[in-house]
């Protein structure tokens, strides 16, 4: 949170009127684009009624919110094919829960539909999208972001046997080369491996301004990868590499979290891969079907999409956001893998 006011105004302001409401809106302009231009897009709400239709690119405003604590969804439909646009929760929301604004959290933003964003592009699929589908030699995959996975991805599962506690040193030797920087635009964040063919997790809100994305290794090579799906709502993506023998993490049981439990955040904050910070689990905050994990380790920008791993060296959580120091010590949030493995549709698969 970027505001040049004071804790005390921001607090004043929160109990009264609502984090989310100060500084945000109930509509959002959504750049529409495809590959190649000029496909005729026509955007329908979730009654199925025709709102707009215009060929691309064209940039529209919509409603985020589609009633009291619903959040709006559309289907953006071309003879291509169909692309859903979702509202996800407004990171500005989370300042009502950190400073008790009551009648911002359960009246004022979920009313006004403050409490709910939309991407700010979305890519619906063009002529390009159905002549990529046909495999060839010569061309290298177009990035695409279509909005859920043709089939479930199962993940790793590590041996039993081998579930072991580990110190904090154990954990960044054995964690750190499956954590990557991911770049898209101008933004930098973090990131980290899932399976060992190339999938890899992220924020959905690093790669919602679309454009190439890019994986740097921690030995600083660079990869490009594809958007395979994304949840906006629940604030994760899933992307994909070309490659074999991929580091990669395991996903822990959305179960195994305990108020108190010591973890460790690993990511690229301001550039700098394979930062490792450590702190304990404050809370586990529920908002709609999305559980956050609340923690003190430091938490900072570029640190999204970076695991969040409990004592086993397994990923509780995707780092997601943190609020200014200014504002708040050690209030650091993670989307935590129930989510993340539900949205998704991601399967725990048979021990490798």
């Amino acid at each position: 949170m970027h505001l040049g006011i004071s804790m005390a105004a921001v607090m004043a302001l929160c109990l009264t009127s609502g984090c989310a409401s100060i500084v945000s809106h109930s509509s959002w302009p959504v750049a529409v684009n495809s590959s190649p231009p000029g496909a005729t897009v026509t955007i329908k709400n979730e009654d199925g009624v025709t709102i707009h239709q215009a060929p691309t690119p064209f940039t529209i405003t919509l409603q985020a919110s589609d009633g009291y604590f619903d959040g709006a969804d559309y289907t953006l439909e071309t003879k291509y094919g169909i692309t859903t646009l979702s509202s996800s929760l407004n990171p500005w929301y989370v300042g009502n829960i950190v400073f008790g604004g009551l009648i911002g959290l359960l009246i004022v933003d979920p009313a006004t539909g403050a409490m709910w964003k939309l991407p700010k592009v979305a890519y619906v699929p063009g002529e390009q999208a159905v002549q990529s589908a046909a495999p060839s030699a010569s061309t290298s995959p177009q990035v695409t972001r279509p909005t859920s996975l043709p089939d479930p991805i199962h993940l790793p599962r590590q041996v039993p046997s081998h579930r072991v506690f580990l110190g904090t040193e154990e954990i960044a030797r054995r964690s750190t080369p499956a954590v990557f920087q991911v770049q898209c635009g101008d933004v930098s964040a973090s990131g980290f491996g899932v399976t060992p063919d190339g999938y890899i997790l992220t924020n959905h809100h690093v790669i919602e301004d679309g454009g190439e994305v890019r994986i740097v290794l921690p030995n600083g090579a660079e990869f490009s990868a594809s958007v395979v799906a994304q949840v906006p709502r629940a604030d994760v993506a899933l992307l994909k590499v070309q490659g074999r023998d991929v580091p990669y993490l395991y996903l822990a049981e959305a179960s195994r979290v305990e108020i108190g439990e010591e973890v460790v955040v690993i990511g690229a904050p301001l550039g700098l891969r394979g930062s490792v910070t450590k702190g304990i689990i404050s809370a586990v905050r529920q908002l709609e079907e999305v559980s956050l994990i609340q923690t003190d380790a430091a938490v900072n920008v570029g640190n999204s999409g970076g695991p969040v791993l409990n004592r086993y060296g397994e990923v509780i959580g995707i780092a997601s956001l943190t609020v200014r120091k200014d504002l708040g010590e050690g209030l650091g949030f993670a989307v935590d893998t129930g989510t993340i493995m539900r949205s998704l549709d991601l399967r725990t698969g048979e021990a490798p």
